[in-house]
């Protein structure tokens, strides 16, 4: 896709219409706090937006709407993630940028099963991009649960849900042009919510009834 000038880049604009009819399946989600394994169409979606986010930001381009995953998802950059999602209900969150520079930008997918890339291309714009550490703070430790089921043979397990810690994260870009002139500066705040760890457990005989949930270690 091309973004002029002065032209915004909306991510669901530019995706347009997302249906089973256009070849989008299940794919996973968050929802309610929970990871949902097929649980949203076009589910995982976000690693487009992510990927698409970041390279707009690498290249040193004006940011506007976008917001963290519920949980720290570690294959991502901390503090700059970039979720996007359409409820039934009409609701959206979408993740956009401007091209505050003189030329065309020309966006490119080179999109490869387990790798996700896009390319940006336009006359070079001489701008430096720098970012600062990542700065957390108000670390909020999961923990591990296990969950019995009456869905499961009796002591099989399956992992649902893996443990993520919660905390807040700051990260800093600074934008300079040519001269060493700031272009923009901002800071990027991510709330990071903590998700306790679930492992389902088929219950036997003499076990807690179907739905308890025991901390483990205690």
């Amino acid at each position: 896709t091309a973004v002029g000038p002065g032209k915004v880049f909306d991510f669901w604009k530019v995706v347009g219409r997302v249906s089973r009819a256009e070849g989008y399946g299940s794919g996973g989600a968050i929802i309610n706090g929970r990871t949902e394994p097929t649980g949203a169409l076009a589910g995982g979606i976000c690693s487009c937006s992510t990927t698409i986010f970041n390279a707009a930001l690498r290249y040193g381009l004006e940011m506007g709407k976008r917001q963290n995953h519920y949980y720290y998802i570690t294959r991502y950059p901390v503090g700059l993630d970039a979720t996007v999602w359409k409820s039934s209900s009409g609701a959206q969150q979408t993740m956009t940028f401007r091209n505050d520079t003189a030329y065309p930008l020309l966006i490119r997918g080179i999109n490869r099963p387990g790798q996700v890339r896009f390319d940006i291309y336009s006359v070079p714009s001489g701008r430096k991009v720098t970012f600062s550490r990542p700065r957390r703070a108000d670390p909020v430790q999961a923990r591990d649960t296990i969950e019995y089921t009456d869905d499961l043979r009796p002591g099989a397990t399956e992992r649902v849900e893996y443990p993520a810690d919660g905390f807040n994260v700051w990260v800093t870009r600074t934008v300079r042009d040519r001269s060493g002139a700031i272009v923009h500066q901002e800071t990027f705040f991510s709330h990071y919510s903590r998700v306790d760890g679930v492992t389902l457990v088929g219950r036997r005989p003499g076990d807690p009834p179907d739905g308890t949930i025991v901390y483990v270690g205690g």
